[in-house]
């Protein structure tokens, strides 16, 4: 397999909203520092991939036809010589990254594809962080099963933003949205042994939220935000508020309302649209911190796996539905038209 460029195939979005299968897309060549992995399952990113599905790019040159993805999970049919964290028959999490596919598409992750190759040039190339390349598949523990490993990436995701935001013991937290990263998020917090409140605008997002042990909650769409979100903290607002929307100004204005003094907003989501921020009235009258983060590094993303597999994290109950990746069209379509049944969609790969 070695110096093999492998042809499969993949999920392609030819044009906004509309995704369709392609038979012959080229992957990264295969070395002696690459990975192939044969993918089982993958999951739709309705944050990422949903902005890509309405032509929101996430930065400068992205065009279609463009490939879509990174939440692949499957076995490992091949690993170089160099590789020595994975073998043949080891079962990984990974996606196909960045560089050396078919320059036939735009490349925006590329994990929704029959096989992922991870490889070190696709890293190196743009000047990443060095325990990228070939560690960024990972091994899955033995007693999670494909579809739970698909979680790993965004609770890496999730992990990166906690790890920035230094949250402390005494901390009380809100974390805004309760889709996947939001709510991986405070599940994470909550492990912690950290007083965490959820909220959303859906009911049904907010019912897995209690399934997995998220109890205190805020429903903003009959509530007032702000009032509630200071009776649930005596007045006080919360140390933390993790905006895991990605909605923008919308949500930033009752966001400083909703922390205390000297607390922190972070920027969990992806914010895509601009935030007018008035310095004086907000950051500086409050004293506040104001981060953000975006993506993970691999030992966030073994150490997601590890919390799915010791039971500190449950992503069973946020899969909302099981499809073959052949109906991507129609997956997509319910993706994005239905946000109050559809937290999470798997695709099968094999039959």
């Amino acid at each position: 397999m070695k110096d093999k460029q492998i042809r499969c195939k993949a999920i392609v979005f030819p044009y906004p909203e509309r995704a369709e299968i392609h038979n012959d897309v080229a992957l990264p060549t295969v070395d002696d520092d690459s990975i192939v992995i044969k993918t089982k399952y993958s999951s739709i990113s309705r944050g990422t991939e949903m902005d890509l599905y309405h032509a929101r790019f996430h930065g400068r040159g992205q065009f279609y036809p463009i490939l879509t993805g990174y939440e692949a999970t499957g076995e490992v049919i091949y690993a170089g010589k160099n590789v020595t964290h994975l073998r043949v028959g080891d079962r990984a999490a990974a996606s196909n990254l960045l560089e050396g596919f078919d320059k036939r598409y735009c490349v925006a992750w590329g994990g929704q594809t029959e096989y992922v190759v991870v490889n070190k040039v696709s890293y190196q190339d743009f000047g990443v962080h060095p325990d990228y390349g070939a560690k960024r598949a990972c091994k899955i523990p033995d007693n999670i099963s494909y579809q739970e490993a698909c979680f790993s990436v965004l609770t890496a995701v999730a992990l990166h933003g906690i790890e920035r935001i230094g949250i402390k013991k005494e901390d009380t937290v809100i974390v805004i949205g309760q889709g996947c990263v939001g709510m991986l998020c405070a599940q994470i917090i909550k492990s912690m042994g950290i007083r965490v409140i959820v909220c959303d605008l859906y009911d049904y997002r907010l019912n897995i939220s209690k399934k997995v042990g998220l109890k205190e909650q805020i429903n903003a769409s009959d509530v007032d935000l702000v009032k509630q979100s200071l009776e649930y903290t005596e007045g006080k607002g919360a140390d933390v508020v993790v905006d895991a929307t990605g909605k923008g100004a919308e949500i930033y204005e009752f966001i400083w309302d909703m922390v205390k003094e000297h607390g922190t907003v972070h920027a969990q989501g992806m914010v895509l649209d601009p935030i007018v921020l008035k310095v004086c009235d907000t950051l500086f009258s409050k004293s506040l911190r104001f981060s953000s983060s975006c993506g993970e590094y691999p030992r966030h993303q073994r150490e997601a796996l590890s919390m799915i597999s010791d039971g500190r994290i449950k992503v069973k109950e946020m899969i909302s539905k099981e499809m073959f990746f052949t109906e991507a069209t129609k997956a997509y379509d319910l993706v994005d038209k239905k946000p109050d049944e559809i937290l999470k969609l798997i695709f099968k790969w094999e039959e």
